[in-house]
């Protein structure tokens, strides 16, 4: 078993190794280049090894936004991360962030620093087990791995088992304790890297459904979700999709998964997609847009969490009349709720054995390539945007002058623009809210990977901490954090730490001086509910100067140019604050009148 570099002061054994040194060496094996943390005493001994060990310790303004870093890191590195922390509060300082990372599947390690086995109950400082707070009970829902090390000799096997559970199928996050006088003692073992691969499996038997459900469909759809990103297989869907004509459509996570301006591309299903894309799934009646449209009749769903934001949280998707989901995982809570079955399969393993496999289905997608190619075209007649946002409609969509000011910019309209100078690899980060939809709706991606946010649980503010770790991630991209205001105020502290470790982030601020979906919401109740859901005016332009960084204050369409240029030409971090109308109502983002469920 090979030796992790022993580069501390060991006078008594070279063999031997202080703890706190031996896991930090481990990961830096494993490729972590940084760990995101906040001090605190039961984690000082690691303190002094950081750079021992080559990795760069970055220290957040709060244990959320170091764990929303980490979860940057991880996405951005399709890898695991790590965040830091102390028991007991920097335990539970994260818990909304790694709450997050579960219901996304997205593999960040907590390691945590716990007060010695001899010190419980015993009454000392942040005691976890004696606080109503003990940390490995707190994370035992929103972890697959959940473990404590309760030998100095055990704390490789520990860690490799932690990693090994967070990069299997469920890919989720891992917990791993290590008490404060452990960390200081001695190893001797070495340390094999684990080196995780993805499970490339298939169900052999159940696979074959696949082409026979080509065979008896004509419209036929993709719904790509982030399982296929992280099976590596977009070039693979893509080049399958070219060759018969076959449209994809997105969940928002997976924005981008072929890119949004490939022929086959219809964009993101679901709330904030596109109208192409909901006519794809659910077909159009009849109106201006030029006729009926047909619904698909066959939909291979891969890799795709049919949550709210991408199924409306509705039955009515069954009325699909072929449902196919196709996931690695067979453990899915919803498995059969929208699928005719389910298929376990890794995506790219599939899409090779269909390549292999052509002679069960080609001929049937060629002979009907033709019709396919007709429907297609009555899709792209269907208007990309919600006319409510299209840029020739700026007003407000709803309410009146009296108590809703003018004169400030729509946010489809701001985005737009955005996408018109931003380089075109740039990766962006869409934070919580009602900015969320418009990013979505308005931004075009023009590659997999590059398109972050967190879609399942959502929490406000995390937009800057997980830009600064996809930065970190990926350094020659640019990279981009789309958020509100109520998301600046939340962890907008973070970009601090952006200033510290000088990471170049661009943030755009849709500041519309409101909890923008609550407004948008409670409007039905009247102003004393509105006003609850008001903020304060800010100009975080001037908050991005006093933190040390650069910042605009934009309220005209005609300085934004400038303002996002000089932001993307910047070597800092620099913040792009845009005054919005807060009336304009998210686009698509209404449940959609759909047919009624095919018969079982």
């Amino acid at each position: 078993m090979a030796n992790v570099t022993d580069t501390g002061d060991h006078p008594d054994d070279d063999s031997e190794q202080l703890v706190n040194l031996y896991l930090l060496e481990a990961l830096k094996a494993e490729g972590q280049d940084h760990i995101f943390l906040v001090p605190g005493g039961m984690i000082e001994p690691f303190m002094p090894n950081f750079s021992v060990a080559g990795i760069e310790a970055v220290v957040a303004c709060h244990e959320a936004g170091a764990a929303y870093m980490a979860d940057g890191y991880a996405r951005a590195r399709r890898s695991f991360a790590v965040c830091m922390g102390i028991g007991g509060p920097g335990v539970t300082n994260m818990v909304t962030a790694i709450s997050a990372a579960y219901a996304d599947r997205s593999p960040v390690m907590v390691l945590a620093g716990s007060v010695p086995y001899s010190w419980e109950g015993l009454a000392p400082f942040q005691d976890s087990s004696q606080t109503g707070i003990p940390d490995k009970a707190i994370m035992e829902p929103m972890v697959v791995s959940n473990l404590k090390i309760p030998l100095a000799e055990s704390a490789g096997h520990f860690l490799q088992m932690t990693i090994r559970k967070m990069m299997g199928v469920e890919n989720r996050p891992g917990f791993l304790e290590v008490p404060f006088y452990m960390q200081s003692e001695k190893i001797r073992r070495g340390y094999e890297p684990v080196q995780p691969t993805i499970a490339r499996i298939v169900d052999r038997e159940r696979v074959r459904q696949v082409p026979r459900s080509f065979n008896n469909a004509t419209r036929i759809t993709l719904l790509v979700g982030n399982g296929t990103l992280r099976s590596e297989a977009s070039e693979l869907v893509q080049a399958f999709a070219e060759k018969y004509a076959i449209p994809v459509v997105t969940t928002l996570r997976a924005k981008g998964a072929i890119s949004e301006q490939n022929d086959m591309s219809l964009g993101v299903f679901g709330m904030g997609g596109t109208l192409q894309a909901e006519a794809a799934m659910f077909g159009m009646d009849e109106t201006e847009h030029g006729g009926k449209v047909e619904q698909t009749e066959m939909v291979l769903i891969l890799g795709a969490t049919l949550n709210e934001n991408n199924s409306y949280m509705s039955d009515q998707i069954k009325c699909i009349p072929s449902l196919i989901r196709v996931d690695n995982d067979p453990n899915l809570p919803d498995q059969n709720k929208y699928a005719e079955y389910m298929l376990v399969s890794d995506i790219k393993t599939l899409f090779e054995w269909l390549e292999n496999n052509e002679h069960l289905y080609a001929e049937a997608l060629n002979e009907s390539r033709p019709q396919r190619e007709a429907w297609i075209a009555q899709l792209r007649s269907v208007p990309y945007f919600d006319p409510a946002t299209q840029l020739e409609h700026p007003e407000p969509v709803s309410g009146t002058d009296e108590h809703r000011p003018n004169g400030l910019l729509n946010p489809s309209r701001v985005i737009t623009m955005l996408r018109t100078v931003a380089p075109h690899d740039t990766i962006v980060v869409a934070d919580s809210g009602a900015n969320t939809y418009f990013t979505g709706h308005n931004w075009t991606c023009y590659g997999p990977n590059n398109f972050f946010l967190l879609s399942a649980t959502g929490p406000m503010g995390y937009g800057i901490a997980m830009a600064i770790g996809v930065k970190m991630a990926r350094p020659h991209q640019p990279v981009l954090a789309i958020i509100g205001d109520g998301d600046m105020a939340m962890h907008g502290m973070e970009f601090a730490t952006a200033v510290r470790y000088k990471v170049p982030i661009v943030v755009v601020i849709l500041d519309n001086h409101a909890l923008g979906n609550v407004y948008l919401n409670v409007e039905k109740y009247g102003k004393e509910a509105e006003e609850l859901a008001n903020l304060p005016q800010h100009n975080w332009a001037l908050f991005a100067r006093a933190m040390g960084g650069d910042g605009i204050y934009v309220d005209n369409y005609e300085d934004l140019p400038h303002a996002y240029e000089a932001a993307f030409a910047s070597d800092g971090p620099f913040i792009v604050d845009v005054r919005t109308n807060k009336d304009y109502h998210t686009p698509n983002t209404k449940e959609p009148d759909l047919p009624k469920p095919a018969p079982a």
